[in-house]
């Protein structure tokens, strides 16, 4: 939702609230304050969503281990085919 759809739908849920005879452009700007600075709030404290998303992996790329291994483990298997001669 957006700032102004929030304030509105607050207003109305809360209109008793709403003391007659006193300014209700100052009690709908308040609202809207409110409203904004909380939204504010609860960004700061929200967890990244990339992270989330995507995970972490995915946020902080590296290359892949395992690669080097397998082709250690390959070359020493290979080795282990050949003669005593040819090694």
């Amino acid at each position: 939702m957006n700032l102004v759809q929030d304030c509105v739908e607050r207003a109305l849920s809360r209109l008793t609230l709403f003391r007659a005879g006193t300014n209700m452009r100052s009690w709908l700007f308040t609202i809207m304050h409110n409203v904004y600075v909380n939204s504010v709030r609860r960004r700061s404290h929200a967890p990244d969503r990339d992270v989330l998303t995507h995970g972490i992996a995915d946020s902080h790329p590296t290359q892949p281990e395992q690669h080097a291994a397998l082709v250690a483990r390959d070359i020493t298997r290979s080795l282990g085919h050949l003669s005593e001669e040819h090694r």
